[in-house]
């Protein structure tokens, strides 16, 4: 992984983050990301190496503490998965938090 501290861009491989632009490219095209795909990736990506729990990618990304909403998590991840195979490996999670 590059940073790119003057831009804020995090580049991966086949895989390039702009935060301030809140946009994804997977090999120079764009990913259509939702709004929490792209906080969770984004997140995760900013912070590598770091194991997240459900709760604490809940808190952050959709910013409220609600244990009755954290199957969105997994969902959200899901479809991250599906549009970046690379970005898996950013998403890994505590199953249990």
């Amino acid at each position: 992984m590059n940073h790119s501290i003057a831009t804020r861009v995090l580049y991966y491989p086949g895989l390039e983050i702009q935060l301030h632009q809140k946009r994804v490219l997977k090999n120079g095209k764009d990913v259509h990301l939702t709004k929490y795909e792209y906080g969770i990736l984004s997140l995760m990506a900013q912070h590598p190496g770091i194991l997240f729990s459900k709760e604490q990618l809940f808190e952050a990304v959709w910013h409220e503490n609600s244990e009755s909403c954290l199957s969105a998590i997994s969902n959200t991840i899901g479809r991250i998965r599906q549009k970046r195979s690379n970005a898996a490996a950013l998403c890994k999670f505590a199953s249990e938090g």
